[in-house]
């Protein structure tokens, strides 16, 4: 299974400090391969470059990187190194999207957890819809405001990765007219690929089948008046 785009290194790191089993400096490896994902079945993906990443608190950079052979396969040998919660894991860039692995945190990981799905890409004919939303209406504050948290979990359910055009972003979502300083909140979708404006809020993160949740945040004046929270567009 892999991870489109981007992904919560505070997840990983979480995940790798309860589940590490293997010593620090001993060998691991890891050994998988990319397969594109078409409606007709995952085929092995050749020369696609693989990169092997060590995310941690003293340091994140790659570590070594390779492409695919003729079968869409892969293998990297390390031994760990510094912090012993830092996070290893492997990307796959395909069409311009990064796709991520799970962190490794066994001696050898070998195909499953070591295989990355890619997709192709496209900006138009490829639905995003909303599979849920929640929003959280906090009390008023001492500046007499109340904080509302609205949080999407979109849904793609092609075989192609959703990209934003160049008039049309993946995804918008409609402000309240009396909405003030709107920020993006914890989710799936990095700082840089939301954007607020024109009282809309727009998404340009990549898509990939699945889902991914979007979450932001702004303030409305407290009032008696019922609060108007407008409908989303996908």
């Amino acid at each position: 299974m892999a991870f489109a785009a981007c992904w919560a290194c505070s997840a990983a790191l979480a995940q790798s400090r309860a589940s590490a089993v293997t010593p620090q400096g001993e060998p691991r490896t890891v050994a998988g391969h990319v397969f594109t994902a078409r409606a007709s079945g995952r085929r092995p993906t050749p020369n696609v470059w693989v990169t092997l990443h060590r995310i941690g608190s003293d340091a994140a950079a790659p570590i070594d990187s390779m492409k695919t052979g003729s079968g869409g396969n892969y293998a990297f040998r390390f031994r760990p190194s510094g912090d012993t919660s830092a996070v290893y894991l492997v990307s796959g860039r395909f069409a311009g999207i990064a796709y991520f692995t799970a962190p490794l945190v066994r001696p050898s990981t070998v195909g499953g957890d070591a295989d990355l799905v890619v997709f192709d890409t496209a900006s138009t004919g490829v639905m995003v819809t909303i599979e849920s939303r929640h929003v959280v209406i906090s009390a008023p504050d001492p500046d007499g405001r109340r904080r509302i948290v609205e949080v999407f979990l979109l849904a793609n359910t092609s075989d192609r990765t959703r990209v934003a055009g160049a008039a049309a972003p993946t995804f918008r979502a409609t402000l309240p007219a009396n909405a003030i300083d709107p920020r993006i909140a914890e989710g799936d979708v990095s700082a840089e690929a939301m954007t607020f404006a024109g009282g809309e809020v727009r998404i340009t993160a990549p898509v990939a089948p699945g889902t991914k949740r979007v979450s932001f945040s702004y303030f409305v004046p407290a009032s008696r008046d019922p609060i108007a929270i407008a409908s989303a567009d996908s």
